[in-house]
């Protein structure tokens, strides 16, 4: 068994384990579905107390060690501006429709951006785990939404010409 050799818990353990995880049911208690599957488990927290519901007591430190060990790696999530789902099709016909554009055409374009800079400090670093191969994920990623208290707007703007 890969899996024992790599944790270093016995083959009995991991079977009973996998045996008392097929008959645990959710209660239903109605209202919207549960987006996560069941047994899926995204924070060193999470996989600490699912260890913790079959009688394991474990530290986070030690989830960590072995999440690591088995192939996981942690990393700080990245931030990127909420978009709905009508904008997100809004931006993707945009981007067709320009396909055709000379160079000539783009002249005519000014690109703008701007950034929200904290005024009180950091918004907090947040981390995930995720296996090495496996891809990145909408939940790898932090949403953020603009004008938040405490903080600066900056505008800026870049043509054919140079920046604005």
């Amino acid at each position: 068994m890969d899996i024992s050799r790599t944790t270093g818990v016995s083959k009995w353990t991991i079977n009973r384990i996998r045996k008392e995880e097929k008959n645990i049911k959710a209660r239903n208690r109605g209202g919207r579905p549960v987006v996560l599957r069941q047994g899926l488990l995204r924070t060193d927290s999470d996989a600490q107390l699912f260890l913790r519901s079959l009688g394991y007591s474990i530290s986070k430190r030690s989830v960590r060690r072995l999440l690591r060990k088995i192939g996981f790696k942690s990393g700080i999530k990245k931030y990127k501006p909420f978009i709905s789902y009508t904008n997100q099709k809004k931006r993707l016909k945009w981007c067709r429709d320009k396909t055709s554009w000379t160079v000539e055409d783009w002249k005519s374009v000014i690109f703008s951006d701007e950034t929200k800079i904290n005024v009180w400090g950091a918004d907090g670093i947040r981390y995930y785990w995720k296996q090495v191969d496996q891809p990145w994920r909408s939940f790898h990623v932090n949403q953020t939404m603009k004008h938040g208290g405490g903080s600066v707007m900056l505008w800026g703007c870049i043509t054919s010409r140079g920046p604005g």
